[in-house]
């Protein structure tokens, strides 16, 4: 297990007491953060305080690579990255350090790439990490992190699509590569205003379907093209969404290449290439604890 420095020793990340989440950082840490992450604790009938030990929640890294068939223990604690949980709080988290080597998966021909997802556990002996006897407690459904200090070709990748360098956090649980064939898009948009806010399929013009709550919460309503079959029209500014929860289920939603493209409080998804809610580290405390479907395996070919 990764070791922590002297000087990431005396690092310490609380919560602060008040609702506006800033955290409390160690005034010997001076740094930029690498990427600085927004979240809560969901509430539930876990007792934190009941415990008798503090309750931490880190990344796991994948050196192993991403599959359906990984286990927790295949993922490997990034220690120093560790933040104390409280009931009902929300927060802001700062990672400082990229991943190191030993926590990224290491395809042949390709630059090495991480897959990062936030579990939590009971830091019984409080030492900041996670030990064999330290049991899981918990665990963040719904948003992952991408890494790689380099370009990743699709082939390599955790989702099958070409990675940028540096951070990027996705939704979950997100389709492994490699990533299917999509059909090419027409020369207009369909009639349907893709990507706008919407309360009723009428609002996104003839053909359109407002989205609302499937698979998820779609914030404001977002106006996408149904896929069907036989294909009636493929909209060009879409990108093809598949549902995760019923892979019959595809749309055509706002295609993008960085947040920029995208309304808030949207984001742009790399797995997907497309604007998504992709939420703040929502923390779920449960137990007993197993490996959860992060990876769900291939994403569905399109119709041809």
């Amino acid at each position: 297990m990764a070791v922590l420095t002297p000087f990431r020793a005396g690092l310490v990340l609380a919560l602060a007491a008040s609702a506006c989440g800033d955290p409390l950082v160690d005034e010997r840490y001076q740094g930029t953060a690498k990427v600085t992450l927004q979240g809560n604790v969901q509430p539930s009938t876990y007792d934190i305080d009941g415990l008798g030990a503090e309750v931490r929640t880190a990344l796991f890294w994948t050196p192993k690579g991403v599959s359906p068939s990984m286990k927790l223990e295949d993922l490997v604690e990034q220690p120093e990255t560790g933040i104390a949980m409280e009931a009902a709080r929300s927060f802001s988290w700062p990672i400082f350090d990229d991943p190191r080597p030993e926590l990224l998966a290491h395809p042949p021909g390709a630059p090495a790439v991480g897959a990062a997802f936030f579990l939590s556990y009971r830091d019984v002996n409080q030492n900041r990490r996670q030990d064999a006897d330290e049991p899981f407690v918990g665990w963040a459904p719904v948003t992952a992190l991408l890494w790689s200090a380099q370009d990743v070709p699709a082939f390599a990748s955790p989702s099958g699509r070409l990675q940028r360098a540096g951070w990027h956090q996705v939704a979950a649980p997100m389709w492994c590569g490699p990533a299917p064939v999509f059909p090419p898009v027409g020369d207009t948009d369909c009639g349907v205003a893709v990507g706008e806010a919407c309360t009723q399929d009428a609002d996104c013009g003839q053909g359109g379907t407002c989205l609302k709550d499937d698979p998820w919460p779609w914030p404001s309503g977002t106006c996408a093209v149904p896929e069907t079959m036989p294909p009636s029209c493929r909209p060009k500014s879409g990108a093809l969404f598949v549902s995760h929860r019923d892979p019959a289920k595809k749309w055509w939603v706002k295609a993008c290449t960085s947040d920029s493209d995208c309304r808030g409080p949207y984001r742009c998804d790399l797995v997907n290439q497309a604007c998504l809610p992709i939420r703040d580290v929502a923390v779920l405390l449960t137990t007993p604890m197993s490996a959860k479907p992060w990876c769900r395996g291939q994403m569905p070919p399109p119709a041809p």
